[in-house]
């Protein structure tokens, strides 16, 4: 993996898109990144396999958005929408890398969005989980991600890919000029000061031209929680964490506001 400071250097960088929530902002900032570490971008777009069992369910029903009529949920009707929310989002994503002038190669899954994101990510560098929960937003009110990332916060556990993460936050937050929010796990004291000396040796030793000037930011006491997090963040995590093994992270990881990066 190549994420140290030559920005000539290749990367392949993934992006997952939840077609049922395509938010331009969001992805945009992501091919910005791809085009900054010089890659080719892979697009997975994943249609939610969900809604369509959804549909099968005897009391599933829909509710006609002009209308307000109530109607039984057709399983033919939710196929056809989700296919042309997935065709908009890949004419979106295309127009945008045509735009930014960078490469982009998609295509198109059914099924468990994080499931199809964490097994595409293992064969990607650096790997965007573009995903945005309904609380994320509110469409009345105008209120969408913003083009620019509100925050950097990392998460480090100490695992094996842990510190190629540390590089990749430091990076990015140096190239946004905001300070990097350190998340540590739920662990004892002790072993939270021991990880926390290790970022601190492992940015003393990083030093160079892009060092980050700001330093960072340590969440206090608390672990992952999306409640502090807003659409417009980033959380960096290890494809190593074990996190990304234990099923209460795996749907805290789901909830999340913002957009996921994985590190490999």
């Amino acid at each position: 993996m190549n994420i140290g400071n030559n920005d000539t250097e290749k990367n392949s960088v993934l992006l997952v898109v939840d077609t049922t929530a395509p938010y331009q902002a969001v992805i945009e900032n992501a091919i910005l990144m791809a085009r900054r570490f010089n890659s080719q971008l892979h697009a997975l777009l994943v249609e939610d396999l969900d809604l369509v069992r959804m549909a099968d369910l005897p009391f599933s029903i829909e509710i006609d958005r002009i209308s307000g009529q109530v109607r039984p949920l057709d399983k033919a009707h939710v196929d056809r929408a989700l296919k042309l929310r997935s065709m908009r989002s890949r004419q979106m994503l295309e127009q945008l890398a045509q735009q930014h002038q960078i490469e982009v190669v998609a295509r198109t899954v059914r099924g468990n969005y994080l499931f199809e994101a964490l097994d595409a990510s293992l064969h990607a560098d650096i790997a965007f989980l573009c995903r945005l929960k309904q609380r994320s937003y509110n469409r009345a009110l105008g209120l969408y991600p913003k083009s620019n990332i509100g925050s950097v916060q990392l998460f480090y556990d100490g695992s094996p890919g842990a510190s190629r993460a540390l590089v990749f936050a430091r990076r990015l937050a140096q190239a946004q000029n905001i300070r990097m929010t350190l998340v540590l796990p739920e662990v004892e004291q002790a072993a939270r000061d021991k990880l926390q000396q290790q970022v601190d040796k492992l940015l003393e030793e990083g030093k160079d031209e892009h060092q980050l000037k700001n330093g960072y930011s340590l969440a206090g006491n608390e672990t992952l929680s999306s409640e502090r997090l807003s659409p417009d963040d980033l959380l960096i995590v290890s494809r190593d964490s074990s996190i990304l093994a234990e099923q209460h992270y795996k749907d805290l990881l789901n909830s999340m506001p913002c957009t996921i990066v994985l590190v490999s």
